[in-house]
């Protein structure tokens, strides 16, 4: 899906515990992998809750302007108790909460990466060629052979920001975990996760800080 990405969040390890959404006498749990990310842990939260709470409740999430995360549902009310790290890995103020309608993150949550308060932070895009074959270049003009639908498609993801902003991205980075992946969030809580390998940083003046930061996807899971 090119678009517009709003953030991303860092896949690390340290997960331990459960995640227990109760409605009445009804229960669906979620264990995190020891490697996981907030974004993907609640989504599966959310999913369980839909798929195995009857009474079609409408359980939903979503990520605001600056990451903090927010699990609701529309009719109805919850109780939600988590054990082990992953209270904390998801930034919630208390490990257990009783007859809720909506509960929303004391912070970002951890690995947790939103640069920009709008939805153009990031250029993402899945479908930038390569050529099959190797150009011509001459004086005043260059040749690059193309043969439509057979040139390799490779994804670029990549954001520009001052010095600040690209160091808090490279402390996220530190606690990326094996397998290595990141989530991306677009509106409408809609994630996309990418296998990643490293990243380049290039600092386009000592003076200015702004930087291009450009990760390299290997590949997307989903």
């Amino acid at each position: 899906m090119p678009g517009s990405v709003k953030g991303l969040c860092v896949w690390r390890a340290g997960w331990t515990g459960t995640a227990t959404l109760t409605v009445g006498g009804d229960s669906v749990i979620v264990t995190p992998t020891p490697t996981d990310c907030a974004l993907n842990v609640l989504n599966r939260i959310v999913n369980a809750a839909n798929a195995g709470i009857p009474g079609g409740l409408g359980f939903s999430w979503a990520a605001s302007d600056t990451g903090a995360l927010t699990i609701s549902v529309a009719s109805s009310s919850f109780d939600l108790a988590m054990t082990g790290t992953t209270d904390t890995h998801l930034a919630f103020s208390s490990s257990s909460y009783s007859g809720q309608t909506s509960i929303t993150t004391g912070s970002t949550p951890s690995g947790s990466f939103w640069p920009y308060t709008d939805d153009d932070g990031f250029l993402y895009t899945l479908d930038v060629r390569s050529p099959s074959a190797r150009g011509t270049m001459g004086s005043g003009w260059a040749y690059w052979p193309h043969t439509p639908a057979t040139n390799f498609e490779r994804p670029v993801l990549r954001f520009r920001g001052l010095r600040a902003v690209s160091i808090s991205l490279l402390e996220k980075w530190e606690s990326l975990g094996s397998p290595a992946k990141i989530d991306l969030y677009f509106a409408g809580a809609h994630l996309t996760t990418l296998t990643v390998g490293g990243l380049r940083l290039r600092e386009e003046s000592d003076l200015s800080g702004w930087s291009t930061v450009e990760f390299d996807v290997l590949g997307g899971v989903r």
